[in-house]
């Protein structure tokens, strides 16, 4: 019985400890300590990114994403960057930035990537110990880039813009005090002058949480919280996609646009890059929900791979599975392509 409590009273505080942490105030990174530090494709017509979260197990599942993510980039020619949806470090982030976990969990992991731009959010697990380690570990490191717990992606062609969110304030809005509250209002402030610019272009926003999955843990759950601050944004920005982990399977969803609330986007669930996997609901058992469409979804290991033109985005979904056959290794499991014009439509 004593042990029992005891594991119950160590789960308590583990759960609660992201909640109590999202008050801590984090320092961003100045333009100056970030400068020469992340490659720029302001002159490209095209780039080509991996996308992936909840990864940091430091194990083999997620070094097996991490190798096909290589090979499948080396088949493309090389990839630009990666977007990394949170939850970069199991079980509690890391202290400081000399902490082992940074070299065992990531660092060894993409050591293979070489100087590569890992663009990173923070996840639930990520704020139970230092949130302000993981940005300052920018500053060590020739791959891992988190300047701030939101940001806009720098670097980038005119016709494409990535904000960077910090969702965990936005999911734990209830327990902010007024100090955080007035940071969360901030974090939609910048999202808007990063996207809201009036020009018809690629517009999208990753993080950890998401505003609707199938999984079947959190299904039924209320994420209400990122919808309304998520779809303001993207109603007068006109944002595309929402880019998402803390789920830990991979899926496509298309959300028609709903008058006055948001547009017709995509959300794409990808938290399978090494933590151990959960089900979802396949769309014949789903639970009613006017206009979200499940368009693929996979309970492996996996990641995508988004290659985006001025005009064009293809999304394609990649998974480790070792039934798969010798020739069809190495090929997508799922493939969509869209065009700007699909989003100015009422469904997709």
């Amino acid at each position: 019985m004593r042990r029992t409590l005891a594991l119950l009273a160590a789960l308590a505080l583990s759960t609660g400890c992201a909640k109590r942490q999202v008050n801590k105030e984090i320092t961003p990174l100045t333009d100056e300590q970030m400068a020469g530090r992340y490659r720029t494709f302001t002159d490209r017509d095209r780039l080509v990114i991996l996308n992936y979260g909840d990864a940091g197990e430091g194990d083999e599942a997620q070094q097996r994403v991490a190798d096909l993510m290589l090979e499948i980039c080396k088949k493309k020619k090389g990839c630009d960057f990666a977007l990394v949806n949170g939850d970069n470090i199991y079980d509690d982030g890391v202290s400081d930035t000399k902490d082992v976990k940074l070299f065992t969990h990531f660092e060894k992991i993409y050591q293979a990537f070489g100087r590569f731009d890992f663009w990173s959010v923070m996840g639930n697990h990520d704020w139970r110990t230092d949130p302000q380690a993981e940005i300052n570990y920018t500053l060590e490191s020739h791959r891992w880039r988190m300047p701030h717990g939101w940001y806009d992606v720098p670097g980038l062609p005119q016709w494409l813009s990535i904000f960077a969110m910090e969702t965990t304030l936005i999911h734990h809005e209830s327990e902010l005090d007024a100090a955080a509250k007035d940071r969360l209002k901030q974090q939609r402030a910048d999202a808007k002058a990063a996207l809201c610019d009036g020009s018809p272009h690629w517009k999208l926003m990753f993080g950890h949480h998401f505003t609707y999955t199938s999984s079947q843990k959190r299904i039924f759950d209320d994420y209400s919280k990122m919808r309304e601050f998520v779809f303001p944004v993207m109603r007068e920005c006109g944002v595309q996609v929402v880019l998402s982990g803390h789920d830990h399977h991979l899926e496509l969803l298309e959300i028609d646009k709903k008058a006055k609330e948001h547009p017709a986007y995509v959300q794409i669930i990808s938290g399978a890059g090494g933590r151990h996997l959960r089900g979802v609901f396949v769309d014949e058992l789903l639970p009613a929900r006017p206009g979200v469409h499940q368009r693929f979804t996979k309970v492996q290991f996996g990641f995508e791979v988004l290659t985006i033109t001025p005009t064009d985005l293809t999304i394609e979904f990649y998974t480790v599975d070792p039934t798969q056959d010798e020739a069809d290794a190495g090929k997508p499991v799922y493939t969509k392509r869209y065009t700007l014009s699909d989003f100015e439509k009422d469904a997709l």
